[in-house]
């Protein structure tokens, strides 16, 4: 199963919509945690480039925002990044790990376009400027 988060920013008390909605990024059958890494993203009133998870857990644990998840579901913090974690699998046996989309789109050849916007970061997680679900 595939499942997209979102960050959720300031939400209305009366209407209960967000002043900005952000794609976290995606986890699909049973590969690692892909982030997605906004271009125009706007962190303390300036530009901010998310470049890798480290970049993410420092704009997640601000009080003001809600992790959700597509369906619905709202995600505390800690147990948010204690997932992602846990999909950075490696087998013991046989030393083999999940896969992130990028290490995916590279190894295939598919899509050149895509794999060119995509990256790992410095901890070895898969990250794309691209919007993807």
């Amino acid at each position: 199963m595939s499942c997209a988060y979102f960050m959720l920013e300031d939400i209305c008390p009366t209407c209960s919509h967000p002043a900005k909605e952000v794609h976290i990024g995606s986890v699909w059958y049973g590969w690692e945690f892909h982030f997605y890494s906004p271009s125009d993203f706007i962190y303390e009133n300036k530009y901010f480039d998310i470049m890798s998870f480290e970049d993410w857990k420092k704009v997640l644990k601000n009080p003001k925002v809600t992790i959700k998840d597509e369906n619905g579901e709202i995600h505390k913090y800690d147990d948010f990044i204690k997932y992602i974690e846990s999909t950075k699998w490696v087998d013991e046996k046989t030393g083999r790990k999940r896969k992130g989309f990028h290490q995916y789109c590279m190894e295939n050849r598919l899509d050149q376009e895509i794999a060119n916007r995509t990256w790992i970061d410095k901890q070895g997680w898969s990250f794309s400027s691209q919007w993807f679900r």
